[in-house]
């Protein structure tokens, strides 16, 4: 870690280089003790992560992960998250 990090994490000043706006959709939000509907929540992380980390890191099951969109587009698994990005993470669906 650089030296001026190390100075602001002991002054309690850490900064995120990656923050990401994150949305859930169904009844995910459940996981995620606090969340707002009408705001979502700011995930902040030390480093890009992808959308398997961010589950990790939110605590949602796996098992309860329809699917991950960002700017409309269907992302993967794998994919990592750019910062500033808006993510939306839904249940799966199902119906006829």
């Amino acid at each position: 870690m650089p030296v001026i990090d190390q100075i602001k994490e002991k002054q309690g000043q850490v900064t995120y280089p990656v923050k990401i706006k994150v949305r859930l959709f169904g009844l995910l939000s459940r996981y995620v003790p606090g969340y707002d509907h009408a705001k979502g929540i700011v995930v902040e992380a030390q480093e890009e992560i992808t959308y398997g980390d961010l589950i990790t890191l939110l605590n949602l099951p796996e098992s309860e992960i329809g699917f991950f969109s960002a700017g409309g587009i269907m992302k993967r698994h794998e994919e990592h998250i750019a910062d500033g990005d808006e993510i939306k993470i839904f249940m799966p669906l199902a119906g006829g």
